[in-house]
């Protein structure tokens, strides 16, 4: 019997942490609202796609995307949901006209080309697009590469 408590213990408290990670604080964020974009790569090759936060600057980040794991790969063909954060959603962070840069970058000039040498010359990057609350609702919460 007091095993029997300390499990259903252990996961009533599981349940509260994770309902406290998945609530929605946001005042801004309604029924409906996007939580996350789909980015989806119509290329051929394998690309990655990231957001430095820094508009209206255009300079690529010093964070490279190519990080520690391949998991922010989007092979081709394939797609990539990306959030704002964990307690908002594209509808509140947009608002008031704000805009963003993604970042789409080719996955193997990541591999052999410098980082530093990236951020200057711009090698390696496919595109910088620029994405508004507008753009997103044109395209359905959407954005494709190329």
């Amino acid at each position: 019997m007091k095993n029997s408590l300390t499990i259903l213990s252990i996961c009533l408290l599981g349940l509260l942490i994770t309902n406290s990670f998945t609530c929605r604080k946001d005042e801004y964020c309604k029924s409906g609202n996007h939580i996350a974009i789909k980015i989806i790569n119509q290329s051929a090759r394998d690309i990655r796609a990231h957001f430095y936060w820094n508009y209206p600057d255009t300079s690529i980040g010093a964070y490279n995307p190519l990080g520690a794991t391949e998991s922010g790969i989007i092979k081709p063909g394939n797609s990539f949901d990306r959030s704002v954060g964990p307690t908002s959603c594209w509808e509140s962070y947009l608002k008031n006209g704000t805009k963003e840069w993604i970042y789409f970058f080719d996955n193997d000039s990541l591999k052999v080309i410098p980082w530093d040498t990236i951020r200057v010359t711009g090698r390696g990057l496919l595109e910088r697009r620029l994405i508004s609350l507008e753009y997103l609702q044109e395209n359905n919460f959407i954005v494709t590469y190329p």
